[in-house]
């Protein structure tokens, strides 16, 4: 196993959350002997016209162009052979000057090259030094049409953070000086992601990698790391399946929201609390990312993931 859960994660989460809990923290769930979910009956989310999702309660419409929409970014080529239309809505990642996404009947099989595209069975996406800054960060980025909401969802991932490839290798910064996202669920008016993923250099180990799981739901003030796994190897394939019940409602207001994930079969982390934003009016998507948040744009980083498997699933 390439990567193992801190001895004091759960101990530091617990400690965090109760401290929290008058300004609108999740509380920790009783996840820790949960196992990871068996996926081989679920199915991929597929979003079919007409479409609409739920913001706040509010049943809205979404423009999916009159096609199904499979939630699978990474098994077929970008043009879904069996619809003809893109399953993803949009990618985004420094074109040019005029330019710098791409989306709706615009996305071809080409992708965004050297940036976002499909190679074999993987998907890459990847931030190239250099670049300018694209909605003022350095940032690649493959996004979904809106996630449904009210509803329980899994995850069904692997990302290799890295590769041997000239330019595309991970540098390895301080830690703290360079955290990447790699995954997000968003609102596009919302002020942060409600949920996240950040890959940064270990502490422990300035050789290894270290994946944070970040929860912003409801109303909270700001961005809590709820989960943190070290020892992440660079350049090599890790397992993330996740499981949550996607509603912006508090649990005292009737909120069923929680959010789970395991890293190579071991639970990083477990909470319950709401896992989309109440602040947002616009609907909740998912993103992959090589999102470089702190970092001046441009930078002289190379930052790559790639996706061997992507998919949203539900029961």
């Amino acid at each position: 196993m390439n990567a193992t859960l801190t001895s004091n994660t759960l101990k530091s989460t617990l400690t965090a959350l109760c401290m929290g809990l008058v300004i609108g923290l999740p509380s920790l769930g009783n996840g820790a002997n949960l196992a990871q979910p068996d996926l081989t009956a679920k199915k991929v989310f597929v979003a079919t016209p007409p479409y609409a999702v739920l913001v706040n309660g509010v049943l809205t419409p979404v423009n999916i162009l009159n096609k199904p929409r499979a939630y699978d970014l990474v098994s077929n080529a970008f043009i879904n052979p069996a619809t003809g239309v893109a399953d993803a809505a949009y990618l985004q990642a420094w074109v040019s000057a005029t330019s710098s996404q791409v989306s709706g009947a615009g996305i071809t099989n080409a992708g965004i090259p050297g940036h976002i595209e499909k190679a074999g069975t993987r998907l890459m996406v990847r931030t190239v030094a250099g670049d300018q800054p694209v909605g003022g960060k350095c940032k690649a980025e493959l996004g979904s049409y809106p996630m449904p909401n009210r509803k329980k969802v899994y995850w069904d991932t692997e990302v290799q953070l890295g590769s041997t490839e000239p330019g595309k290798a991970w540098a390895l910064t301080k830690n703290a000086v360079s955290p990447t996202m790699i995954m997000q669920v968003k609102a596009d008016d919302g002020v942060n992601p409600s949920l996240s993923i950040v890959a940064d250099t270990d502490s422990l180990n300035p050789a290894r990698l270290a994946l944070s799981f970040n929860w912003r739901g409801g109303k909270a003030p700001k961005t809590t790391t709820v989960g943190r796994v070290n020892n992440i190897s660079p350049n090599v394939p890790v397992r993330i399946v996740m499981e949550a019940y996607l509603d912006e409602r508090e649990t005292a207001n009737g909120g069923q929201g929680y959010w789970r994930a395991w890293v190579n079969g071991a639970l990083a982390a477990s909470v319950v609390g709401p896992t989309l934003s109440s602040m947002a009016k616009l609907p909740h998507d998912w993103r992959l990312d090589a999102y470089m948040a702190n970092d001046p744009c441009p930078n002289d980083q190379n930052r790559v993931t790639y996706w061997s498997r992507a998919k949203i699933l539900v029961d």
